[in-house]
Formats: C-alpha cells, structure tokens, sequence
C-alpha cells in the first residue's frame, strides 16, 4: 500500500496548493462569493483526503 501513497501523495499536493493559490487570488480581488466556493472546495478536499487516508490504513490492516 506504501505505493498507492507515492502514487497519490503528489496528486493531493497539486491539488491543495492549486486551491489555495486560487483562494489567495480570490481574497485579493475581495470576491465574497468565488471566496466562499473555494473554502468551500478546499474543506472537501481534505476532508476526502482523509477518508482516502484512512481507508488506504484499514486496508492494511
């Protein structure tokens, strides 16, 4: 299982640092709206993140 983390370990990477780069645009052009979508996204992001964690981990068991 130690290869499905490489495998999606970047993947995850890219796609957090993208949704907060595009947090950070949001909050300096002061975008309420596209503002909420993106921490919105990014809680959902991690959030399946975890699940994903955590079921790679009870796999292994």
């Amino acid at each position: 299982m130690t290869n499905m983390y490489i495998l999606l370990a970047p993947l995850f990477g890219f796609v957090l640092f993208d949704r907060i780069r595009r947090l950070n645009r949001a909050i300096k052009r002061q975008n309420n709206g596209e503002t909420r979508m993106h921490i919105l996204f990014l809680g959902l992001i991690i959030i399946v993140a975890g699940a994903v964690f955590f079921l790679i981990r009870n796999m292994d068991s």
